[in-house]
């Protein structure tokens, strides 16, 4: 074997070898054209030593059928790792890629079928160099569009290399530079080749593929290519999580990402060189024009609900650390804002909740331990086995027995519920009722608690009014609202409840004639839910203090508001409104 076919063999080894590591790295953007490269380098230079080796032309030209495998993807190979590898693998579409492939396949099958046509070689002949022989081939027309499709993506693939070590950092350059490199060699020689100025006739292209292989290993496994492909600085800015707006130092606008585009809707390519309008980025404008200040927050509506950001604003220096423009950053914190959000409710909540149960064992302390205290020393009285009571006298007991009986219950009534309004245990449900029925239900539940204080209770109500509202909740509120009117009107008064419907709301009034309420209270009394805001009745009865916050929750679920109308010894009504439909 000849010299120059065991330097082609040890070339297609080294090749092969950097193809086989570069798998290694194959999901790494660049590494399998990388790979396919040096294969392609490989086979080339495989195919050139055992055409040297062989005798017979007809030998010599099937090995150039399998060289052209590698001579024909070379190119294409080349250009393609070299737009991946300064970041433009994006312009790679597959529909693109297809028909870049085209030609160097048609390349592959012009030459694999020069024997009918002669077009690529018009003639092929043997010429004896010494030890070996070379083949001499006529070039047709179709050699020389080969020839233009070599040169034209080689020449692409190193302008792609120059510019980005133009555009890039320093610490890219000596990467790129290798790359660029080890593409020379092959190409020059083959220029050589192709002007007939080779020696001997011989093809010098596989000989420089020797010095890309070294040029390349170096590179490998000295600068470890392929551990890392460096990205175009448009590709970061175009990739960038964070909206991105650049502006020069006079606040006109130069670049955006679409990160920002997404963010501020009203960016557009049409005002790039512009300066930022008030009116659609008032946010970015005042951020530009407010030199004290760098940060800015805003928020922005969509269809998942409401996104907020924060804006920083940061000078651009060029060598001379002067400033020569702005850049915005700015970051999505609607993770952060809701979680801050939630805290504060939460911690809202907390307070609520502590407050209520101070309230609540407030409540136990002051008014459950006396009705029940005077519920066990009447019993206790009536159940003396020296004490003789009159009919009249155990009537009358048993009446104050009574009536401390339903304060009672009552009070642990309104106490459940309003425990479980605190704690959000109670469904808003509403569907539609009759709302004129309810109420009649409710006068007539008080009816007898009225007559014992010779109080006239009556309804208002049109047949058939229907509401939509929860049940349970309506019906808690009417009780509290009639228990407190009967609690606050004298003997021979009179308690009014009507509805009304107003078209989308109905308004359901309970109107009194008692003792009313004075300006100070009515003005104070939802405004500290610590105190215990119960009043004594015109019999002294007692309430828990929470009837009125339990109302005004119940109703507020509804939409509505509590409404009341007060003075003092002319009586009060209090109003709320609930939906008509759903």
């Amino acid at each position: 074997m000849n010299v120059y076919s065991i330097i082609l063999l040890i070339t297609a080894t080294i090749t092969a070898f950097l193809s086989f590591y570069a798998l290694k790295y194959r999901k790494v953007v660049g590494s399998l054209s990388f790979g396919f490269l040096t294969l392609a380098a490989s086979i080339f230079s495989l195919g050139y030593a055992f055409e040297l080796e062989s005798v017979a032309l007809e030998t010599k030209l099937r090995w150039v059928n399998f060289e052209y495998l590698g001579i024909a993807t070379i190119p294409l190979l080349y250009w393609l790792f070299a737009i991946q590898y300064v970041g433009k693998e994006k312009w790679l579409t597959i529909r693109r890629l297809i028909i870049l492939a085209c030609i160097p396949l048609s390349i592959i099958l012009i030459q694999y079928t020069n024997a009918f046509h002669h077009l690529f070689y018009s003639s092929t002949e043997m010429k004896a160099v010494g030890p070996f022989s070379i083949l001499i081939l006529g070039r047709g027309p179709l050699f020389w569009y080969h020839i233009l499709y070599a040169n034209i993506f080689i020449l692409a693939a190193i302008a792609n290399f120059i510019g980005f070590i133009w555009n890039m950092p320093k610490a890219y350059h000596a990467q790129a530079l290798v790359m660029l490199i080890g593409a020379l060699p092959p190409w020059i020689t083959n220029i050589i080749y192709v002007s007939g100025n080779s020696p001997m006739g011989m093809d010098l292209s596989p000989f420089g593929f020797a010095f890309s292989g070294i040029i390349l290993g170096f590179g490998l496994f000295y600068y470890r290519l392929l551990d890392f492909i460096p990205i175009a600085h448009e590709n970061v800015f175009e990739n960038m999580k964070e909206g991105a707006i650049l502006m020069d130092k006079h606040q006109r606008l130069l670049n955006f990402n679409p990160t920002a585009q997404r963010i501020i809707k009203s960016l557009s390519k049409s005002s790039i060189g512009t300066p930022l309008d008030k009116e659609n980025c008032p946010v970015l404008y005042n951020l530009m024009y407010q030199q004290e200040s760098s940060l800015a927050t805003f928020q922005e509506s969509s269809e998942e609900g409401a996104l907020y950001y924060k804006a920083e604003k940061s000078p651009v220096f060029d060598r001379n650390d002067t400033v020569i423009g702005y850049q915005i950053l700015i970051y999505d914190i609607t993770k952060q804002v809701v979680s801050e959000q939630i805290l504060m409710q939460n911690e809202q909540k907390l307070i609520r909740l502590n407050a209520a149960k101070d309230k609540f064992l407030s409540i136990i302390a002051h008014d459950l331990r006396g009705p029940v205290g005077t519920i066990h020393a009447f019993l206790e009285l009536l159940t003396e086995e020296n004490m003789e009571f009159s009919e009249q006298e155990k009537q009358q007991y048993l009446l104050m027995l009574r009536n401390t009986a339903k304060t009672t219950f009552d009070l642990l009534d309104n106490l459940l519920t309003w425990s479980r309004t605190q704690s959000g245990n109670i469904v808003y449900s509403p569907q539609m009722f009759d709302i004129g029925a309810l109420i009649k239900e409710s006068v007539d539940f008080f009816s007898t608690i009225a007559k014992d204080k010779k109080i006239l209770i009556s309804s208002e109500v049109p047949d058939k009014l229907k509401g939509y509202f929860d049940y349970n909740m309506i019906n808690s509120v009417l009780r509290n609202l009639l228990s407190n009117a009967i609690k606050f009107t004298e003997e021979e008064g009179r308690i009014t409840v009507s509805a009304e419907n107003q078209g989308n709301t109905i308004l359901v009034s309970v109107r009194d004639t008692g003792i009313g309420i004075s300006r100070k209270t009515l003005e104070n009394m939802f405004l500290n839910e610590n105190k215990l805001a119960s009043t004594y009745g015109t019999r002294g009865e007692k309430g828990s203090g929470i009837g009125l916050d339990i109302c005004k929750e119940f109703i507020e679920k509804h939409g509505g508001i509590l409404q009341i109308e007060s003075e003092e010894g002319k009586g009060s009504i209090f109003s709320f409104c609930i939906p008509a439909h759903s």
